[in-house]
């Protein structure tokens, strides 16, 4: 059984043709899921009753005008997900959409005061606030020549404070060394 999952109506006709395989009267024909067969789902509830067809819901029809409403519920279904779970949904969304549609689906829960309902993706926000802090602080520090031991990186690197990481960001614009960096907020 072949199963071809192709987002586009134009590749899912091209897909859905048979496919000779040489030998007389043996000939495959593949399933595929196209945007045709896949409902656009805009319920939370029954985005939690199939997880998988809600993600394939996003995935075919995210440029759609539904689209932004097909990812907020399957958003919304994903907060009583445990976290590596609904870890990997999101991931598999992010990764199966062309940039542009992310982007403007990123864009427009933007537009909307958009609270983030799961853990996941407010842990994820807030480690990615960090990584970009401890990053700005480790740029400003090569930029002023300070050299950063392998240590002091990983204790800024590791900080998922973003108080004492902001702290640390304005001290390394004046700070003479890394460990006076460290030192001045222990």
């Amino acid at each position: 059984m072949l199963l071809i999952v192709a987002p586009d109506a134009a590749i899912a006709r091209w897909c859905a043709r048979p496919i000779g395989l040489g030998h007389p009267g043996m000939v495959l024909t593949p399933l595929v899921v196209g945007p045709a067969e896949v409902p656009v789902i805009t319920d939370p509830g029954r985005v939690a009753e199939d997880l998988e067809l809600a993600v394939l819901s996003v995935i075919h029809h995210a440029d759609t005008p539904q689209g932004p409403e097909i990812l907020e519920a399957l958003l919304t279904a994903l907060h009583n997900l445990d976290r590596d779970q609904a870890g990997m949904y999101a991931d598999m969304v992010r990764a199966a959409l062309p940039g542009e549609i992310w982007d403007h689906l990123e864009r427009h829960l933007k537009t909307e005061t958009h609270e983030y309902l799961s853990d996941w993706a407010r842990d994820n926000i807030a480690k990615g606030k960090a990584e970009g802090k401890a990053e700005a602080i480790l740029t400003v520090l090569s930029a002023r020549g300070i050299e950063v031991s392998e240590d002091t990186s990983e204790k800024i690197r590791s900080c998922h404070d973003l108080d004492r990481l902001a702290a640390w960001l304005r001290a390394a614009a004046t700070a003479e060394s890394s460990d006076a960096l460290l030192d001045g907020f222990s």
